[in-house]
């Protein structure tokens, strides 16, 4: 009984292991970007990696932003806001983090995700790691993305203040750094 127990555990395992990709350093990125393009490093997009990831909750959209700078205290300061946005069926995806100045707010920085702009915000959870900042999106609460859809149309920006404006189409965004990849992505 406790071998089969260890072989339907093992065999989980590894089908998680292939459905949901470890680290995000092993993969692809979706959309690249030169570094030094933008003259801010915090800002400078230089790679933007998409997973599937499995969380507590359920299955999340993983967002990475590599730029070529450390998101440090001093950095999210500027509330700079990451953005990346993609179609995936009749969704229009935005997934952002914006930072926060350490001791101003009760966290150094906050996650959302919605289908639209103005749509409703489904939230998600963040890590900073030096140059990188990883959003995860909880899909049961994206209406109408899930796993096997395609996304098209992918693009990332960054915009500096936008953490006072909560709004990309503000001149903020304009000083920020953009990229874009015309290469579909399929949530695997």
């Amino acid at each position: 009984m406790a071998r089969r127990s260890f072989a339907a555990l093992a065999a989980l395992s590894m089908l998680l292991l292939a459905v949901y990709p470890g680290n995000a350093d092993d993969r692809e990125p979706q959309i690249e970007d030169p570094a030094g393009d933008h003259p801010v490093p915090f800002m400078d997009l230089t790679a933007v990696t998409l997973a599937l990831a499995a969380t507590k909750s359920g299955p999340a959209l993983e967002v990475s932003f590599t730029l070529s700078g450390a998101v440090s205290p001093e950095s999210r300061a500027s509330m700079t806001g990451y953005n990346f946005t993609a179609k995936v069926g009749n969704c229009d995806l935005l997934v952002r983090f914006i930072g926060y100045p350490d001791g101003v707010f009760s966290s150094n920085g906050f996650a959302s995700s919605m289908c639209s702009a103005g749509g409703r915000d489904a939230g998600g959870s963040y890590t900073i790691t030096d140059n990188t900042v990883t959003v995860l999106a909880p899909l049961r609460d994206l209406r109408g993305v899930s796993a096997g859809q395609t996304m098209t149309d992918l693009r990332a920006f960054t915009s500096p203040a936008e953490g006072m404006y909560h709004d990309d189409t503000t001149a903020p965004s304009a000083a920020g750094d953009a990229a874009s990849s015309d290469k579909p992505w399929t949530i695997a």
